[in-house]
């Protein structure tokens, strides 16, 4: 039997999980010192199990990517055989490359912290870059919200998916397919972290219903320029899909007057205070079936070795 533990931060989601017999769902004791250091306890009689830990990296990340270190080295010194790990959200996945020799490379520096620490598996939902997997030194399960998303909608003629940068492409390209729609890109620049210039839109958006994907909405920056193009170039309704909600700083100002109808996210970021423009989507069922793929590849030892 599959050991599920859960962090405070997802315990919500131990409703869904109690159905499947083959797991057995526990809660992670998370204590404090009072300069705030954190003291992970796990249950008893881990002892040779197998275990899936299911934890949340919410802003400020930080804090949540240490005591996950803790709860994995918990797990270990408690006797579990492997552990995988199960993070919605994958903080430091945007610091995947670097330009120059002069910059930290977050991603592969947190994939060696967490390999480290005893990860024997990882499954996440739609990582920033999908080909960043190369950069883990275990198993990478990346989970796709397309399926949450898409039934919830429908062919409509003069629907038009906007990529809102070149990374966004193949995602783009999925919805364009299942939607049978159009699809236009906009080509944008980064002169730092959190900035964003639009620099050009490829296709033509005038008159037609606008629907953007993305992976996250941060600061809200790069979104509200992409809105704002739109609108100028006569677009006539715009929606938002956005899997994680980060919505640092001022993206709830940024975004409030913006004319889009819509805003499409999930709970892999709990978030409070939202108008009615924004609809929250559950993505209980993609831990389920997070779970059950960790679950197959801890039990899989030629698979584990060949990976690792």
């Amino acid at each position: 039997m599959t050991q599920v533990l859960l962090s405070p931060k997802t315990m919500h989601f131990r409703r869904y999980l109690r159905h499947q017999q083959s797991l057995n769902c526990s809660i992670l004791t998370v204590n404090r010192f009072a300069d705030q250091e954190c003291h992970i306890q796990v249950p008893t009689g881990l002892s040779d199990q197998n275990v899936i830990i299911i934890h949340a990296l919410t802003p400020p990340v930080h804090d949540d990517i240490m005591q996950l270190l803790l709860m994995v080295n918990a797990a270990k010194r408690a006797g579990c055989a492997r552990v995988g790990v199960f993070v919605p959200y994958l903080a430091y996945a945007r610091q995947d490359r670097a330009h120059t020799n002069h910059e930290s490379l977050g991603l592969a520096l947190l994939a060696q912290m967490l390999h480290a620490a005893g990860v024997d598996a990882l499954a996440t939902i739609d990582l920033h870059n999908p080909a960043s997997v190369i950069q883990f030194p275990m198993p990478v399960v990346n989970i796709s919200s397309f399926s949450l998303f898409s039934s919830l909608f429908e062919q409509s003629d003069g629907l038009l998916v906007v990529c809102p940068d070149d990374g966004s492409h193949e995602r783009c390209q999925q919805w364009s397919s299942r939607l049978k729609a159009d699809k236009v890109v906009m080509h944008k620049h980064r002169p730092a972290a959190n900035q964003c210039e639009i620099v050009d839109v490829v296709g033509q958006v005038r008159g037609r219903d606008c629907l953007i994907i993305d992976d996250m909405i941060d600061t809200g920056g790069t979104l509200a320029k992409v809105v704002e193009l739109l609108h100028a170039q006569g677009a006539k309704h715009i929606q938002v899909i956005a899997t994680h909600a980060l919505l640092s700083g001022p993206a709830i100002d940024t975004l409030r007057d913006l004319p889009v109808d819509g805003f499409l996210i999930t709970n892999s970021i709990v978030q409070a205070n939202l108008d009615a423009r924004w609809q929250v989507v559950d993505i209980s069922p993609l831990i389920d079936r997070g779970v059950h793929q960790l679950s197959v590849i801890l039990f899989d030892d030629d698979y584990v070795k060949r990976v690792c």
